[in-house]
Order: C-alpha cells, then sequence, then structure tokens
C-alpha cells in the first residue's frame, strides 16, 4: 500500500512538473486566427481602424426608433460577448454596436505605430469608419473609463451615457477584498505558471458575482480562452493604460454635460456602492441618476441583463431628441 501511495505521488508530481513546464513555455495559448475560427459568428464584422482590426458587431434597426445607436464597451478581461444578455432584449427596438477593444478577444493587436493613441480618439476613428456621427455609450466596469472619456471630448458626439460600475478614481487592488484562496492563484498563476488556468477565471468570476451561482461555464470558457491570446508583438504603451490619476479622473468627469446614468450593482468588492456615489458628485456638469441594482455584482450586463436592458431602454427614450 505504502509503494502505491509513492507512486501515485510520484506520477502526481510528474503530472504537475509537466503542467508547469508546458504553461510556461506558452503551449496552451490560442493564436487570434484560432479565436476567430472559435467565436466568430454570423453578426461578426471587422474593419481596420488606424491599423487595428476590430472586431464588432452592429446588430437591430438601423434607424433605432430615429434614436442614436447605442456603442457598448465591455470591461477588463471581458469581450463585446459581455453584452450578449442586453443585445437580445434590446435589438429588436435599438441599433447596437459592440466592439473587442483592441488586443483583446477578436480584435487585433495595437501596433507600435499608435502608442499613445487616446481612447476617446480610438473611438472617434471607429465610428468615423462605420460613417456613425453621434451615439449614446454604455460602458461597464473600465469600459466606462472610454466612454466618459469619449464623452468628455467629444460632447457633440455623445447623446447620452451609461455607466455600469466604472472607476470614479484610481484603484487600489489591495483595497477590493480579494479572496484570500483567489490571492493564492492569483500568486500561483502569475510567478510560477506565467499562465491563468480554466480554474482562475471560475474563482475570479465567482468573486466579482453577487451570486457565483449564476456563473456559466460558458463564460468562464470564454474568459479562459481570451486570456491565453498569444501576442503577435510586445506590448506597447497602451491607449486602454489604466488611469493612474485621480485629479485627472475628477477634471475628465466634471466636464460631462450628456444626460448620464449610472447603475450599480451590488455587493461589489472591487467598487462597492460608496464609489458609484462619488462617481455621481463628480459628475457635477450634468444630472447624473443612480440606480442601484440589488444582488448584482461588479458586472451587471452579465449577471443581470434583465434589469440593465430594463433600465437602458427607460433612460435611452428618456434622451431620445
Amino acid at each position: 500500500m505504502r509503494k502505491l501511495v509513492i507512486i501515485i505521488v510520484a506520477l502526481a508530481a510528474v503530472s504537475l512538473a509537466g503542467y508547469v513546464g508546458l504553461a510556461r513555455t506558452g503551449q496552451f495559448q490560442l493564436s487570434r486566427d484560432e479565436l476567430v475560427a472559435r467565436y466568430a459568428d454570423a453578426e461578426s464584422k471587422f474593419v481596420d481602424v488606424r491599423g487595428i482590426v476590430v472586431h464588432y458587431k452592429d446588430e437591430g434597426p438601423v434607424d433605432g426608433g430615429r434614436a442614436p445607436p447605442v456603442l457598448l464597451l465591455h470591461g477588463s478581461f471581458g469581450s463585446l460577448r459581455s453584452w450578449d444578455g442586453v443585445v437580445a432584449r434590446l435589438k429588436d427596438t435599438h441599433r447596437l454596436i459592440r466592439i473587442d477593444q483592441p488586443g483583446t478577444a477578436l480584435s487585433g493587436d495595437i501596433p507600435a505605430s499608435l502608442e499613445g493613441l487616446s481612447l476617446e480618439d480610438f473611438i472617434a476613428a471607429f465610428l468615423d469608419e462605420l460613417g456613425v456621427d453621434r451615439v449614446s455609450l454604455a460602458g461597464t466596469s473600465s469600459g466606462g473609463i472610454i466612454a466618459y472619456r469619449f464623452a468628455a471630448k467629444y460632447p457633440e458626439r455623445a447623446a447620452a451615457l451609461v455607466l455600469s460600475n466604472a472607476p470614479s478614481a484610481v484603484v487600489d487592488n489591495a483595497a477590493t477584498g480579494t479572496p484570500p484562496a483567489l490571492n493564492a492563484m492569483i500568486f500561483v498563476s502569475s510567478r510560477i505558471l506565467k499562465h491563468q488556468p480554466e480554474m482562475y477565471w471560475r474563482m475570479l468570476l465567482d468573486s466579482l458575482y453577487a451570486d457565483p451561482s449564476r456563473v456559466k461555464g460558458a463564460v468562464v470558457r470564454q474568459y479562459f480562452d481570451f486570456g491565453r491570446r498569444a501576442r503577435t508583438a510586445p506590448p506597447v504603451r497602451s491607449m486602454f493604460a489604466r488611469v493612474n490619476d485621480t485629479a485627472e479622473i475628477t477634471e475628465i468627469l466634471g466636464q460631462i454635460t450628456t444626460p448620464t446614468l449610472l447603475l450599480w450593482g451590488v455587493p461589489d468588492r472591487v467598487l462597492p456602492e460608496a464609489m458609484g456615489r462619488q462617481l455621481q458628485a463628480k459628475l457635477s456638469a450634468t444630472a447624473a441618476e443612480l440606480v442601484i441594482l440589488n444582488g448584482t455584482g461588479h458586472y451587471p450586463p452579465v449577471e443581470s441583463p434583465d434589469l440593465v436592458a430594463e433600465h437602458m431602454a427607460a433612460f435611452l427614450a428618456s434622451t431620445k431628441p
């Protein structure tokens, strides 16, 4: 019996060492072409924006009931699929455009020649390629940063703004209440494996949902697959680098005059309800409405698409010219 245990332990150690070796050498990575083959569908479209191949979807009636189209922006680690549930509920009455941010999911990497291109200027260039002059914008988490930066710089092109659990200041990652088990997984993934296994994404999403039972296996698999995308070039100082100056964020938010709706999922360990109220206060040049979505975590469009779609539809109707 003792010999059998020793053999099992030895085999397990060899298997683990082999897995670590494969992970550290990039053997679990997927190319962008492989991801396109796996995840592109009939609604997928691709457009070149200043040398970046952008994957996007454009659904719903072109006139959108005579209202501007709605541009949907996903958060960190996500993709345009983060909006699947909301789009399914609104596409019969609204024109909905959504993108994979450059360097993520099915969109191409950012060429070195575009280093420093701003978030808002990229969005303006993308809309120009589509022949769209004016839009409403909806952004969740870091996607909200893109939305409010665009509204601040291009007020004449922003008809309405919906922000969902978006930062109003620099986020202190050490203060976000990361569960100990997830912290351990982050350490192993970053320091030992140099790769995030599927369990990593399951644990991360569990920690960001108000109700972990809502975390679907297909969503975990998407995050896992997009998270192991192989890079074709070294990363540049990205236009999507996080804003690291709270004073700058405050200044930008104070410039926004666009009608704004804040949809705040609680509980949210990353951006709690107090951050939503802080964001509302910083939007001092517009009357921003704050709606608390109880029982919904950090990604309301993913976890509670019914609620998000309901509030978005009512708000967009109130701002329709």
